[in-house]
């Protein structure tokens, strides 16, 4: 592991000191077809003074930290059909004693990728330990996934308003077009117990609009808005729209079947030392 310490930071009324370590063989679990492994550890001390650099005898009011996991699927399939991360349990110590703290932020950070990523935060870290003796947690997946693509045909200049392909309904709720450049508003709705995402990291769900002779738009830019049920409303920014547009096409990943979880567990993980 490689530590790196940085220089005191004031805030406020506080003084923060950081350090954290990125190491070149991180601990890595193995659950299914995945593996989770902690890229990197952030702690923060809080002061109750401000100075700079902190005196050596200066009194710490506590420590927080930032664990960052990812998650390394073995092929395309288990990325699309992972969904979230849970982490169940955090125990810190030293050679005599530990403890369970409290975490948050459990949430993934991206839609499907080669390495999904999520945030820890530890918001009380006793100063007294030195190592976290235990992470665990679990992955929860669908059972399946799959790229639904959909197509609208435009009549009289603009597309039709909604379809349906494999279950999932998809509406346009509106174009607005200046010139070469569009933005389209859509959303997506999931059979019950399933789940819509963009299947693009960029969050431009595959759409485009296609002209006569083959010519295609190109996205620039995506968000979203995901819903409790599993549907999806989402904006697409498009540039070199063609003139005469013929469909307007998209791509929706589709999460469905029943949900898996993939519990895994690491062990003894040094915590950086406080800079000096």
């Amino acid at each position: 592991m490689r530590l790196r310490a940085r220089r005191p930071l004031a805030f406020g009324s506080a003084l923060l000191l950081l350090a954290g370590w990125a190491g070149a063989n991180p601990p890595v679990a193995t659950t299914g077809p995945y593996q989770v492994r902690v890229d990197r550890l952030v702690l923060t001390w809080h002061y109750n003074q401000m100075a700079a650099p902190a005196p050596a005898n200066a009194n710490v009011a506590r420590r927080t930290g930032q664990l960052f996991l990812s998650v390394s699927p073995n092929d395309a399939a288990a990325a699309q059909r992972l969904w979230a991360v849970t982490l169940r349990d955090v125990v810190v110590g030293d050679a005599k004693r530990s403890v369970a703290i409290e975490s948050h932020g459990n949430a993934l950070d991206a839609p499907p990728d080669d390495v999904i990523r999520a945030v820890i935060y530890l918001p009380n870290l006793p100063l007294w330990a030195d190592r976290i003796r235990q992470l665990s947690g679990e992955l929860e997946g669908f059972e399946r996934a799959e790229v639904v693509r959909v197509r609208f045909a435009f009549r009289g200049g603009t597309p039709e308003p909604e379809t349906e392909v494999g279950g999932v309904r998809v509406v346009v709720r509106s174009i607005e077009q200046r010139e070469r450049r569009a933005t389209v508003r859509m959303a997506a709705y999931a059979p019950p117990g399933a789940q819509v995402v963009s299947p693009t990291a960029d969050q431009t769900w595959g759409v485009r609009i296609v002209g006569e002779g083959e010519r295609v738009s190109r996205a620039v830019a995506g968000t979203v808005a995901t819903k409790p049920d599993g549907s999806a409303e989402f904006t697409v920014t498009l540039q070199d729209v063609p003139a005469r547009p013929e469909s307007l096409e998209a791509e929706v990943l589709l999460r469905s079947g029943r949900r898996v979880q993939y519990p895994f567990r690491l062990t003894d993980l040094p915590l950086p030392v406080r800079p000096r």
